[in-house]
């Protein structure tokens, strides 16, 4: 058998019908839905995990790329999996990773990646070439790409390094769906539990902007007294634009 049929069989020993039927509602995986097409085995992430931690030790960049481009979830996810784990430049897996984003099309697959792979890569880049990655991310018309661009500054925040998060989210402000506004608002939050002044600061100079998804996110971790301050603010900031 070769490497990559014995890494489909084993994922697929584990596929439950049931849990499938669950994560394909949990992740709009029907027609109409942010995961429209897509096809779940019913696999909790941390036997993905195993799979992929028993695997990546003799997997390529060609193996990854055929589990990558599958049309089932979960060959996805280890396909991702293993990247982050292959010995190779972070260059390298932020051009596949860039090569194949086509594939990376909800948000467990790039939550779990985009800081790691991605992010990493950008945070050895000076701010010019930064831009050149990112910025063709945020204007796109697919909300996995301006997903996969906020996400990415993550790896920043974990740094207590914050500017990029910002202009990242203040570019993506005006995005509605949820998808990105989910991820804007978290990152924000993110900033916050290291500096609280500096997410405030952001979250009072861009009050009129930020859509309620966003927002809400962001004040999640806020005491009872700052939450009800802000949307004070918010509110009043709105009434008089109206």
């Amino acid at each position: 058998m070769s490497l990559i049929k014995e890494i489909k069989s084993q994922i697929n020993s584990f596929s439950d019908l049931e849990k499938a039927k669950i994560l394909s509602k949990y992740f709009q995986a029907f027609p109409g839905g942010y995961g429209e097409n897509d096809t779940f085995l019913g696999i909790s992430v941390p036997t993905l995990r195993k799979i992929a931690t028993k695997y990546y030790k003799a997997c390529d960049l060609n193996i990854v790329s055929e589990l990558l481009s599958s049309g089932i979830h979960e060959y996805r996810n280890v396909a991702l999996m293993i990247l982050i784990k292959l010995n190779l430049e972070p260059s390298v897996k932020a051009d596949f990773y860039l090569q194949n984003i086509e594939y990376i099309n909800n948000w467990d697959l790039i939550d779990g990646t985009a800081p790691d792979i991605l992010g990493t890569y950008l945070y050895s880049l000076d701010e010019e070439n930064q831009k050149q990655i990112l910025l063709p991310l945020i204007i796109s018309s697919n909300i996995w790409h301006k997903r996969i661009a906020m996400m990415s500054t993550f790896y920043f925040i974990k740094k207590n390094e914050f500017n990029l998060t910002l202009k990242v989210a203040k570019l993506l402000l005006e995005e509605k769906h949820q998808i990105v506004q989910k991820s804007v608002g978290w990152m924000l939050r993110e900033i916050g539990k290291r500096h609280y002044d500096l997410e405030l600061d952001f979250l009072k100079n861009n009050i009129e902007d930020i859509y309620p998804i966003a927002f809400s996110y962001a004040i999640e971790k806020f005491s009872l007294e700052s939450k009800e301050s802000i949307k004070n603010l918010r509110n009043n900031s709105i009434k008089k634009t109206n």
